[in-house]
């Protein structure tokens, strides 16, 4: 058995040396080249992960601090006991990315928990109001299985808040209306993280073009960022690595969808770019940046089925 494991390797090197010349350095690098080529011809895969999400107290009191425990596991690993994900890629800053909206998402939230020892992620987070709510986590594990970077994944959970006054009546969510071909809100701007702005934060007006609303297409969005003066505000800041950022989610609470933005234009709107999965109404979130504050901007839509040609 070890004569012909010999053999076989040395069949396997004959390319090698007959395109290095013999020339070890030559050798090496030729090997190098074909392990490179052969991981680039493996098609990448999501790496199966599970969030495990726990909470102190197990339900959260409105208006109180909860600690919150998020854990990636790995299942590729131990199957009665996987390990926890420890490395992630940062396309977005942040390892994790946590948004927290309540059911009929007129409230929202977004978070970024803090990466601990062996992959656990705290938080500390304070919901304003009682009722029903539902968390989503955004995060890119490095693929373990195929040793390329693994796809973005998003995990989702419902909980309640319990407290002392009865939750709000959950607000009928509607398409927005144009105006002149733009879906408008005037908005003000907040510390990130926060649920709600200052009483005395200035005045933004947010705009977002129109569009054909359609699933399972990718979708180009123009939007645009006006002061209180409704003058374009110039030289937003980069807000996550980028110009903007923005996700949608389903009234159903199923979806959930990325809105990625491009570099600001010359006419000073943002173009955002994502794809609608399925047909329904949809909550949009648009974040931007300027002068170190958040402004976040809710837009409603109706995404229409997709057309057959």
């Amino acid at each position: 058995m070890k004569f012909r494991f010999v053999a076989s390797c040395a069949v396997a090197l004959v390319p090698f040396v007959a395109l290095a010349g013999c020339s070890p350095q030559a050798l090496k690098n030729a090997v190098k080249d074909a392990v490179v080529k052969r991981k680039a011809a493996i098609p990448p895969r999501a790496l199966p992960t599970r969030l495990e999400w726990r909470s102190q107290p197990e339900v959260p009191r409105a208006g109180l601090p909860a600690i919150w425990s998020l854990k990636v596991l790995d299942l590729t690993t131990k199957k009665d006991k996987p390990k926890g994900v420890r490395s992630y890629e940062t396309p977005r800053v942040m390892p994790m990315h946590l948004f927290v909206v309540s059911r009929d998402l007129s409230r929202f939230v977004h978070y970024y928990p803090n990466l601990r020892d062996y992959g656990n992620f705290l938080l500390r987070p304070v919901i304003p109001e009682p009722g029903a709510y539902q968390l989503f986590v955004d995060y890119v594990p490095i693929g373990l299985l195929t040793e390329v970077p693994g796809f973005p994944t998003v995990q989702s959970q419902r909980f309640l808040v319990a407290g002392d006054k009865p939750a709000p009546a959950p607000q009928k969510l509607m398409p927005d209306k144009p105006q002149n071909g733009w879906l408008v809100q005037r908005v003000q701007s907040r510390v990130e993280q926060e649920w709600a702005p200052a009483a005395d934060a200035p005045f933004y007006e947010v705009q977002l073009q129109d569009a054909a609303w359609q699933a399972k297409r990718e979708l180009t969005l123009r939007a645009r960022v006006l002061d209180a003066a409704k003058s374009p505000v110039p030289n937003l800041g980069l807000h996550l690595k980028g110009v903007a950022y923005g996700v949608a989610i389903s009234q159903d609470g199923q979806q959930f969808v990325r809105l990625e933005a491009a570099k600001e234009q010359a006419s000073g709107e943002i173009i955002f770019k994502g794809t609608f999965p399925v047909a329904g109404i949809y909550k949009i979130w648009l974040e931007f940046n300027h002068n170190n504050q958040l402004i976040l901007a809710p837009f409603t839509v109706r995404v229409a089925p997709k057309r057959s040609n």
